[in-house]
């Protein structure tokens, strides 16, 4: 999105009356607030000596993880489809931007630890439309399938949405009429591209912790409980999410996973043409 045109919005929003004066002093006192507690008005510089104290410590990367189980967000639930219920007998679809980058890679090996078996399939933009299709065919034979779509936000990106033959791809896995969990990974708003998915989850970001909380989510391990800070156009609200409880305790038996596998998670993913 573009910041100046996302500040107009915001302008023409409160002149126009659907966004009162009082709810945006109240979304800006919350954010003073949070500077005030972190200190910024008093220190606002980083020490560069002390960064190795702070980043990567244990008690960062636990509080980090903690927050983004957190954010999970459930928007939609049809037939109670999240948690699965038969996470063995789902094609888990990973939707990723790049050929290159390392999404998804920590969504694949949680997966792995839980259901060794389980199909996991990552494609890409870059795909032909009969690579995308031989994805397709791979995954029918699962029982349901959970898509995983990473489509991150940045500045002056303009409008974000999947691109290459993937939206096609959905389509196609809505059109089985099995069940499909969506999960968005960065962008919240994708649920309007595919209104007839019957679970939505959002996280809105794509980094590894988030990957690891949708896995959780999926299978019961975390509360979900999560709010959507914003408005979804005709399908859900500001406030929104559905809450559901914890049903698992932890990542079951790895079973007959090498430790190889465990580091390098075996992803299937159709060849370049």
């Amino acid at each position: 999105p573009d910041p100046e045109a996302a500040i107009n919005a915001v302008v023409a929003a409160v002149r126009s009356g659907r966004i009162t004066p009082k709810r945006l002093n109240e979304s800006v006192m919350r954010l003073l607030q949070a500077k005030a507690r972190l200190g910024l008005a008093s220190k606002r510089l980083v020490d560069l000596n002390r960064i190795h104290e702070v980043v990567s410590a244990p008690e960062s990367v636990s509080l980090a993880q903690q927050i983004s189980d957190k954010s999970v967000t459930l928007v939609k639930n049809d037939g109670a489809l999240v948690p699965l219920r038969t996470p063995a007998s789902t094609a888990f679809v990973i939707l990723a931007e790049s050929r290159t980058g390392v999404e998804g890679q920590a969504f694949a090996l949680e997966l792995r630890r839980r259901a060794a078996n389980a199909i996991v399939i990552q494609v890409d933009q870059t795909m032909s439309d009969a690579d995308l299709d031989a994805a397709v065919q791979h995954a029918s034979q699962a029982s349901q399938y959970v898509i995983a779509a990473f489509a991150s936000v940045a500045a002056y990106r303009g409008n974000v949405a999947l691109g290459g033959g993937l939206p096609q791809l959905v389509q196609k896995l809505v059109a089985t009429r099995k069940p499909v969990a969506f999960v968005s990974l960065g962008n919240p708003y994708l649920l309007r591209a595919f209104p007839d998915v019957n679970a939505y989850l959002t996280t809105y970001s794509s980094v590894p912790d988030s990957e690891v909380s949708v896995v959780k989510a999926l299978f019961g391990e975390i509360p979900i409980a999560g709010k959507l800070p914003v408005t979804i156009p005709g399908l859900a609200k500001y406030g929104d999410g559905i809450e559901v409880d914890r049903q698992a305790s932890g990542p079951a038996t790895v079973g007959s996973l090498s430790p190889d596998q465990l580091t390098k998670p075996s992803v299937s993913t159709p060849a370049h043409r």
